[in-house]
């Protein structure tokens, strides 16, 4: 299941939990594929490490602990968030920590 099928569905309350416990599993996967390395694609950051940090943060919203296993994507997150530019946008008042869905979702919409 995915993570929008079940953000937006109107039983999300009851498709969380399927889909929790799918979800080590996925980010076992995505932490094996980063490996050792510090980026997805290579020695520098782009725009798929954007769409990685969102998915991984997201996911601490809705489960804080789910990278309590992974180190790897512990460190990748910080990595990520210590990045000059990164760190200047996330410290400004143009940040927005949320919505993280559309007002129709059941999860992240406020």
């Amino acid at each position: 299941m995915s993570f929008v099928m079940t953000a937006y569905n109107p039983d999300f309350n009851r498709m969380k939990e399927g889909y929790l416990k799918e979800l080590p599993k996925r980010l076992t996967e995505l932490s094996q594929y980063l490996g050792s390395r510090n980026w997805f694609t290579g020695s520098n950051i782009n725009f798929v490490d954007f769409l990685v940090y969102e998915l991984l943060d997201i996911h601490l919203i809705l489960e804080p602990e789910c990278l309590n296993e992974l180190k790897n994507l512990q460190e990748y997150k910080i990595r990520f968030e210590e990045q000059p530019t990164i760190k200047k946008y996330m410290a400004s008042d143009k940040f927005m920590k949320g919505p993280l869905n559309n007002k129709s979702a059941k999860f992240g919409n406020a």
